[in-house]
C-alpha cells in the first residue's frame, strides 16, 4: 500500500490534516527540528531532503494524470460533509488520477517548493506531508544540524554528510508514516482519548467495520514489525523526552492538552502517539489470534512498552507525591461551628497564611456529635502503594487530623476526649488491616503503629464554649447588642452578667439567648468579632509574651506541622516477618 492507496480509505485524514510545505514547517519549528543557529525549516530544507529521497512529501497534486482514474462516488456524503477545502482538492485529484506518490510516481526534475516572482497569489506546488513524516525528519537530526545555505538568497541548502543507512532509514521511515496514516482513523482517537473530524457515532460505526487482518494484510506488515516499530518509537520518545520525572504525568493530560508543548518535549508526544496507536492495533491482532500474545512482564528493567500512554505505571497520587505537588492536604483542620467556620479564614489572613488547601484544609463538622470516623478513613488512613522489605511506600502523603471541638458531648472530658481519638484511630487501623490484608486486632504484627498515632489529635477549647475561649464577656455582650433584634430588651450590664455564669458552668453560649426571640445568627456574632479577634492576633506579634488565641495557635501548628513534611515519597513502617 502506498501513499495514494491510503488515500481511498473512509475517513483518511481526519485525525491529522494534510499539510502543505509551508504549514509542515511550522509544526516542525514547533518541534525545534531544523532550528539551527537561529534559521529554522524551511522550503529550501525540504528541497535538500527530497533531493537526498530522505523525506519527500507523502501526496502530490500534479496538473496532468498519473494513474488511472478512480470510479464511483469518493467519499460518501456524511464525509464529503466534514471535509476540509484542501481534502477535498485531494480527494478530486484521487478521482481524476493526478494524486501521486512522490516516491513511487517518480518525475524527472525536483518539483518547486518556493514561489518565484510573478507567481499568482493561488499558486501552490501540490505538495502535502503528514505529521507522522516529523517522526522521519526527527531521525535525519544530524543532517539539518549540519547543513549550509547558499546561493544569492540562501535558496541553496546542502545538507551533513549522509549516514551508511540513510537510504534504508529513509524507506523505512515512509512506510512507517503511510501505515500510521492508514491506523489513525481506528487507533489515534484511543491513544490520545481525543476525537476530531467526525462525530462519536460515525467513528464507532468506522471501528466495527475496521478489519486489523485486513488491514495488517494490506500494509504488507508482519505482526512482529508492528511490535519493533512500536518499541523503536516509544524508546525514541525516552530518549528525546527532556521532562524527566514530569513526562509520565503530562502523558496522563488529555491528548489536546499536549498542543502547549514546544521543542523535544512535543515531539516525544508525537512517537508516543505512534507507538500507542501500534500497539493498539497489534492487541486487535491478538484478540483475533492474528498474532501471539505479548509478555507483559519486564520485572525491575525499563522496557520501551512502560512508557505507553494510557497505561500508567503507578497511580496518579503516587506520581504527584514523587514529584511533590500531591493536592492531598497535610493537615486537615476540624472544626465544629458556624463561629470558628465564619473566622478560620481571617485568622490565616492575620497570620499571613496562605489559603493553600494542599497544605491545610479546614472542614467544618456542624455538630460536636458527627462521627469523624469515616471522614478519617476518608482523608487520613495511608494508602499503600508497593512493598519495599518490610515497609509500604505510600500512594499520597500523610494528612494529619487536627479535631478542635467544644468540651460537651463526646468530648466533655479529657479522658472521653481520648476515647474519642482512639475510635479515629481504629477506624484507620481497619481500613489499613484490609489493606494488608490481615485482621484490624493483628495489624500490630506487620505495621508499626506507632507511627499512626501522630495521624489525629483533639484540642477542646477552653472555657466551655469557642467564644468564651476567644473573648471577654464585654466583647461578647457588645457583639451580641449589635446584632440583637426583638425580644427581650437587652441591658449590657446584665448581659455580661449572664455571660459570666454561662462560663462558669462551662455552658456552651448559646444558652445564654435561650429564651431570646428571635435568636441571633452565629454567623453574625462572628462577623462582629472578627476584628476582635484580628486584633489579637496582631498583639501576640507585637508583644512575644502575649499568646496567640487559642484558634490562631491551632492554625499556626497545623501550617508549621504541614511545611515540616518533605516533599517526595513516604514510607508506612512495617515489621520483620519471619520467613516461612
Amino acid at each position: 500500500m502506498d501513499s495514494v492507496d491510503a488515500t481511498r480509505l473512509p475517513w483518511a485524514f481526519s485525525q491529522q490534516p494534510l499539510l502543505t510545505s509551508a504549514a509542515f514547517c511550522r509544526v516542525a519549528r514547533d518541534r525545534g527540528l531544523g532550528a539551527v543557529g537561529g534559521i529554522t525549516l524551511d522550503e529550501a530544507t525540504l528541497r535538500a531532503l527530497y533531493r537526498r529521497d530522505l523525506v519527500k512529501p507523502l501526496l502530490e497534486v500534479r496538473a496532468r494524470r498519473v494513474r488511472d482514474s478512480v470510479a464511483g462516488p469518493l467519499p460518501d456524503e456524511d464525509e464529503r460533509a466534514l471535509m476540509s477545502t484542501d481534502l477535498l482538492q485531494v480527494r478530486r485529484a484521487l478521482k481524476a488520477g493526478r494524486l501521486a506518490d512522490p516516491d513511487v510516481d517518480r518525475r524527472r526534475d525536483p518539483p518547486r517548493f518556493r514561489r518565484r516572482v510573478g507567481d499568482s497569489l493561488r499558486w501552490w506546488n501540490g505538495l502535502l506531508y503528514s505529521s507522522y513524516q516529523l517522526l522521519a525528519l526527527s531521525q535525519f537530526r544530524p543532517q539539518l544540524e549540519r547543513r549550509r545555505y547558499a546561493g544569492p538568497d540562501f535558496h541553496r541548502v546542502y545538507l551533513g554528510p549522509a549516514g551508511w543507512d540513510d537510504a534504508d532509514e529513509a524507506r523505512r521511515l515512509r512506510r512507517l508514516t503511510i501505515a500510521l496514516t492508514v491506523l489513525e482513523t481506528r487507533y489515534r482517537p484511543e491513544a490520545t482519548q481525543s476525537l476530531s473530524g467526525l462525530k462519536l457515532e460515525q467513528w464507532e460505526r468506522y471501528r466495527a467495520a475496521f478489519d486489523p487482518t485486513a488491514t495488517l494484510a494490506a500494509l504488507g506488515w508482519q505482526p512482529q514489525e508492528v511490535v519493533d516499530e512500536a518499541e523503536r518509537l516509544l524508546g525514541n520518545a525516552h530518549r528525546l523526552d527532556p521532562l524527566g520525572d514530569w513526562g509520565p504525568l503530562v502523558r496522563r493530560a488529555p491528548g489536546r492538552m499536549w498542543s502547549s508543548l514546544r521543542g523535544d518535549a512535543r515531539l516525544a508526544v508525537d512517537h508516543h502517539i505512534g507507538g500507542e496507536m501500534l500497539l493498539l492495533f497489534y492487541e486487535d491482532l491478538e484478540r483475533m489470534g492474528a498474532a501471539p500474545r505479548l509478555p507483559a512482564d519486564f520485572g525491575g528493567s525499563w522496557h520501551p512498552r512502560r512508557e505507553r500512554l494510557g497505561v500508567p505505571t503507578e497511580p496518579l497520587d503516587q506520581r504527584l507525591s514523587r514529584l511533590g505537588i500531591s493536592p492531598h492536604p497535610r493537615v486537615l483542620l476540624v472544626v465544629e461551628g458556624e463561629t470558628e467556620e465564619y473566622l478560620t479564614p481571617a485568622v490565616f489572613d492575620a497570620l499571613e497564611i496562605p489559603h493553600e488547601p494542599e497544605w491545610v484544609r479546614t472542614v467544618v463538622m456542624r455538630s460536636v456529635d458527627a462521627d469523624l470516623t469515616k471522614l478519617a478513613a476518608f482523608a487520613s488512613a495511608p494508602l499503600l502503594g508497593e512493598r519495599q522489605g518490610d515497609d509500604w511506600l505510600l500512594i499520597k502523603p500523610p494528612t494529619r487530623l487536627m479535631v478542635a471541638v467544644d468540651p460537651e458531648g463526646g468530648f466533655e472530658t479529657a479522658v472521653s476526649a481520648e476515647a474519642e481519638r482512639q475510635k479515629i484511630l481504629r477506624e484507620i487501623r481497619v481500613v489499613l488491616a484490609a489493606q494488608v490484608g490481615v485482621p484490624e486486632a493483628r495489624l500490630g504484627e506487620v505495621i508499626v503503629l506507632d507511627d499512626l498515632d501522630e495521624l489525629v489529635s483533639v484540642h477542646r477549647w477552653d472555657g466551655g464554649c469557642f467564644e468564651f475561649a476567644h473573648f471577654t464577656n464585654e466583647r461578647l455582650a457588645d457583639a451580641l447588642l449589635a446584632i440583637h433584634r426583638g425580644y427581650p430588651q437587652l441591658e449590657r450590664d446584665d448581659l455580661v452578667q449572664a455571660l459570666q455564669r454561662h462560663r462558669e458552668h462551662r455552658d456552651d453560649i448559646k444558652q445564654v439567648w435561650a429564651n431570646w426571640r428571635p435568636k441571633p445568627s452565629k454567623r453574625d456574632l462572628a462577623r462582629q468579632l472578627q476584628s476582635e479577634l484580628e486584633t489579637q492576633v496582631e498583639l501576640a506579634f507585637e508583644d512575644p509574651t502575649t499568646a496567640l488565641p487559642q484558634l490562631a495557635q491551632l492554625v499556626w501548628d497545623g501550617y508549621r506541622i504541614a511545611k515540616s513534611q518533605p516533599a517526595g515519597m513516604f514510607l508506612l513502617k512495617g515489621r520483620s516477618q519471619p520467613t516461612p
